[in-house]
């Protein structure tokens, strides 16, 4: 009985061991669980604050989704500039197929800068000559260097007309360039919502005979409609001219002036009796377009046209004839270079020919009409690639060449040295 006992003693501790392991390993496994269930718990409430904040987030994000839909919407309907671009480079846009069309993204920015810092001055001294007594008949040439004019003028003038500006009563605008008035159209109406609102001022689209190299309007009719204009209006209006060029040269005799090259007769003739009815001229430019120290026949030479050449697209420029006493009173509009430019040297030429150097004008409306300067603005919306800035600069391929690029425009062979980084 008691070996019985004694042999059952070690079984019954290994079980109670046992059973304590198994108890214990239970314990451990509750433990276990109640650990995970509350990190689930943890991670769930951290979720659901995620999804929450989430939620608040994409609403914030949502509205300011559409107050920015709604600015950008607004902004793209109240300049619609994006949109003719694409129009353009698409070959989809108005007179896309005409020179005009093409010309029209050669020195793009240059030409909106230009319009963008003279129009305030002109329209100073059109104002006071106004303000003074006198009317003012602005006539305004055809081409893609002075189109930019006519949306900064419509848009101004609107905005002076609903200021109660009255010496706009006074102001004309005449012209053959065929854009530029369905620019005014748009642009110029005293109230832009109404189709059949008038513009803020007198303009006049001459007759003649449509160009459609230029999209303007020529011819004997177009000129004799000019001249009945100056001999037919009150003595006491003033004419000033606008006028553009397919090149500009600086006359080398004495008063130094800008001289328009142009190619066709009528397009020749319109200019000239443009320039010869005008009181004061401003020509205006990208200084790209100028040659500064060639004689007419030089310009012909190194562009490789003559008037003999079979296609009228190589045939010769011809000079508007500025000479005598009208040669003080044609100014270059354009622009300068400040830095290590591509056409930082010739912007020092020209400045130094026409003895400016970029300075803003001082007292432009009020100055007699030989003391009126020409101006150069600085100008520096250009790539930051000095070969990238020569494509911009020589948009023509057949400018586009070393030799010619040195020896007209004074272009350095290689970027100067502090411009070596920008042409990498």
């Amino acid at each position: 009985m008691l070996s019985s006992i004694v042999i059952l003693i070690p079984a019954l501790l290994a079980t109670l061991l046992l059973g304590r392991e198994l108890y214990l390993k239970r314990k451990l496994m509750e433990q276990e669980l109640e650990f995970r269930k509350k990190e689930f718990e943890e991670a769930q409430i951290e979720r659901e604050e995620r999804l929450e904040w989430l939620k608040r987030e994409t609403l914030k994000l949502v509205n300011v989704g559409e107050l920015l839909g709604e600015h950008i919407t607004g902004s793209m309907k109240r300049d619609i500039g994006w949109a003719v671009e694409a129009l353009n480079k698409a070959k989809l846009g108005p007179y896309a197929d005409s020179l005009f069309g093409q010309r029209s993204g050669h020195f793009r920015d240059e030409k909106e800068y230009i319009a963008e810092e003279f129009l305030p001055y002109l329209l100073e001294r059109c104002k006071f000559f106004i303000e003074n007594g006198r009317n003012v008949c602005l006539l305004v040439d055809s081409g893609t260097t002075l189109f930019p004019f006519f949306k900064k003028l419509g848009l101004e003038t609107v905005r002076c007309r609903l200021n109660s500006e009255r010496w706009l009563d006074k102001f004309a605008v005449v012209t053959n360039n065929l854009p530029g008035v369905e620019s005014l159209i748009e642009f110029g109406r005293v109230n832009p919502n109404d189709p059949y609102s008038e513009l803020a001022f007198e303009c006049r689209l001459l007759p003649g005979v449509p160009l459609p190299v230029y999209s303007a309007v020529v011819g004997e009719e177009t000129v004799q409609a000019l001249e009945r204009l100056r001999t037919t209006r009150v003595q006491k209006t003033v004419f000033i001219g606008l006028v553009t060029g397919n090149w500009i040269r600086l006359r080398r005799s004495p008063p130094a002036c800008p001289v328009p090259l142009v190619r066709g007769y009528s397009h020749l003739h319109f200019k000239q009796a443009l320039i010869t009815c005008a009181d004061e001229v401003y020509v205006v430019a990208p200084l790209g377009k100028i040659f500064a120290n060639a004689a007419p026949e030089e310009v012909n030479q190194a562009l490789g046209f003559d008037d003999k050449h079979i296609n009228a697209s190589k045939k010769s420029y011809h000079e508007v004839d500025i000479s005598g006493p009208k040669a003080a009173s044609v100014k270059l509009i354009s622009t300068c270079r400040m830095g290590d430019r591509v056409l930082s040297n010739l912007s020092i030429l020209v400045g130094d020919r026409l003895d400016v150097h970029g300075a803003r004008p001082r007292h432009f409306p009020e100055s007699a009409k030989a003391q009126v300067p020409h101006i150069l603005f600085p100008f520096d919306r250009l790539p930051n690639n000095w070969f990238l800035e020569k494509e911009v600069e020589f948009p023509h391929p057949y400018t586009r060449n070393e030799d010619f690029m040195k020896t007209y425009f004074f272009v350095p062979d290689r970027p100067p040295e502090k411009s070596r980084d920008r042409a990498a």
